[in-house]
């Protein structure tokens, strides 16, 4: 899971893992729950490079200490855009390969595909 580094409007620093990402959102995994309705800075590394963009924190998923954090994007450059685009989509692919590849050890649907870097 690629660490994450978020940086609140006040300055304040985090850091979190992603669990889960899409062009609309995510899940991070945090040590403790972050405040539901912040806006932040997000800034992930990728296989194609960093990603820079500002999102909105949403209502953890459970009040754990460790636990996870929804969050939906609110405003990303083009470019950045591009960039998370290209890690879902070779995100998709490398999944399409392994599910290819069990399916000619055995019969039956695939199964859906999880879009997690």
């Amino acid at each position: 899971m690629p660490l994450a580094m978020i940086r609140f409007g006040d300055g304040e620093r985090s850091s979190a893992r992603i669990q889960t990402i899409s062009v609309t959102g995510g899940l991070l995994q945090v040590l403790k729950p972050l405040s539901s309705g912040a806006v932040v800075e997000l800034l992930f590394s990728t296989n194609v490079g960093s990603v820079l963009a500002m999102a909105e924190l949403l209502a953890p998923c459970c009040p754990a200490r460790i636990g996870l954090q929804p969050f939906r994007f609110i405003a990303m450059d083009r470019t950045e855009l591009r960039k998370l685009r290209a890690v879902i989509a070779s995100s998709w692919k490398t999944e399409g390969e392994r599910s290819s590849a069990s399916a000619n050890q055995k019969s039956g649907p695939s199964e859906a595909l999880a879009i997690a870097t």
